[in-house]
């Protein structure tokens, strides 16, 4: 319902296979990171990103550009989880207080988003180190 993309250029000649660890390593902030062969990226978000009013869903990709450098990107995805559509619906038909509640992933894109973007800079930070 609620999505974004975040992207970054990480400048570094680390071979593909020892670019993927670092990546894992450092994206890891977001939850369970796998990277397969072919660079794409998949995230089970930590508990600490979802809510009970809200579901998050995360991917990536992984491209090694010709001068060396990795374009890295994650999207991810925020929407109301089942309960926040049953309680939605009840408390609208009370209310409309139900309605806001479908806004509620919109207040988690912007906690997922500045977790994505941290997660990317460190792993600027971790394929710059030797």
């Amino acid at each position: 319902m609620f999505t974004g993309d975040e992207v970054v250029t990480v400048r570094g000649d680390l071979p593909e296979d020892k670019f993927h660890e670092v990546a894992e390593d450092a994206l890891g902030a977001l939850g369970d990171v796998r990277v397969d062969d072919r660079g794409g990226v998949r995230i089970k978000p930590r508990e600490g990103l979802k809510s009970f009013l809200t579901d998050v869903s995360m991917d990536g990709s992984i491209r090694r550009r010709k001068n060396n450098d990795y374009e890295v990107t994650v999207s991810y995805s925020c929407s109301p989880t089942t309960a926040n559509w049953v309680l939605a619906v009840v408390l609208f038909l009370c209310t409309f207080f139900g309605a806001l509640l479908i806004l509620a992933p919109l207040l988690e894109k912007d906690k997922v988003a500045k977790a994505v973007k941290r997660a990317l800079e460190d792993l600027e930070d971790a394929a710059a180190k030797p």
